[in-house]
């Protein structure tokens, strides 16, 4: 694909040496550019394509695209704007100003236009896909259902509709269905990690931990630095007893994320768990320091204090955790027998 369009974008240039009134080669290079993924190059040759040639469509569709890619949605719109403009019953027109809305996160918006996609082309599978991530977003799970059965329907080997529909099983706690879905998805397309690690959290939430340790491996071997496979497969092997190399996988995660706060403290927990408390402070502290807002490692850190008799540091966390959640009681009652321990000492 790269080659093709580079051969595109090197027969465009020598149409610009020689003519560079010649509108179509500056789009065909700006779709090149766009193409092998530099919409920042790709735009000044759009805007010469529109300069030459005001009335072409697919100039200010494909600028639009280029924009969204960089998150310049005010630019994108007006020029989708232009481009239905100038091709009303064109439904990729809409499709492409429902992403626009929702980038700007103008939902309801977005759902009009990808209704409105749906209404010129009722095979449109993409547009049924973006609205029921729409209806996804809103809690809206039937509804996605929907639109995600559509998107099938009309394109059964949509890999990306499967996974969101698996998605939508998982909440609904249809776990069977969700790993049916999840399956179908790794079919269509045996070389995506995506679809092992939702399936792998699918046999999680049924305690067929072995099942997903196969599937969070294959994932990893996929991509190997796949973080969130490591940390997923670390909660399977903690839960079969196989708490080294739980702690393994969190270590590679850690090493991979080295910003996520919640790898921290999982960490810490195993930690915690086998007393390891020294090596479980130093993590929760780290996940503060990441996350300050953080009640989860707080909670964890004051319950490795009191359990060490340092009760002052161990108040001074469930005092953090009442502060940004007043309504735990587990912490209050913790709270209230660390401060009596602290009085007995």
């Amino acid at each position: 694909m790269h080659d093709r369009n580079r051969q595109s974008m090197t027969d465009a240039e020598e149409v610009i040496r020689r003519n560079s009134g010649d509108a179509r080669a500056y789009y065909v290079r700006g779709l090149s550019y766009l193409n092998i993924g530099q919409p920042e190059r790709a735009i000044p040759d759009f805007d010469n394509a529109i300069r030459l040639n005001p009335y072409d469509s697919n100039a200010y569709f494909y600028r639009s695209t280029a924009y969204r890619d960089l998150e310049q949605y005010e630019q994108a719109l007006a020029d989708i704007e232009a481009a239905i403009l100038l091709r009303p019953d064109d439904a990729k027109g809409y499709l492409e100003r429902g992403i626009a809305h929702e980038g700007r996160k103008q939902y309801e918006q977005a759902v009009a236009d990808y209704t409105e996609a749906i209404r010129r082309n009722p095979s449109y599978a993409e547009a049924y896909f973006n609205r029921g991530l729409v209806h996804c977003t809103f809690k809206r799970g039937e509804w996605a259902l929907a639109d995600f059965d559509a998107a099938i329907r009309l394109k059964p080997y949509y890999v990306d509709a499967y996974r969101a529909r698996g998605n939508i099983h998982v909440q609904q706690q249809h776990y069977d269905r969700a790993i049916a879905d999840f399956t179908k998805a790794i079919r269509a397309h045996p070389n995506g990690m995506a679809a092992y690690q939702d399936r792998g959290i699918a046999y999680s939430h049924i305690k067929d931990y072995a099942r997903a340790i196969i599937d969070f491996t294959e994932a990893i071997r996929l991509a190997p630095s796949f973080a969130e496979a490591y940390h997923s497969r670390s909660y399977a092997y903690y839960h079969l007893g196989k708490h080294e190399q739980s702690i393994a996988d969190l270590t590679e995660a850690v090493r991979l994320k080295p910003e996520d706060a919640m790898l921290y403290c999982d960490r810490g927990i195993i930690y915690r768990d086998f007393a390891q408390y020294e090596r479980a402070i130093i993590d929760f502290t780290e996940a503060i320091r990441l996350a300050p807002d953080l009640a989860y490692a707080y909670q964890n850190r004051g319950y490795v204090h009191s359990r060490l008799g340092a009760y002052e540091q161990a108040i001074a966390d469930y005092d953090t955790v009442i502060r940004l959640n007043p309504d735990n009681e587990a912490v209050q009652k913790s709270l209230d027998i660390a401060r009596r321990a602290m009085r007995k000492g």
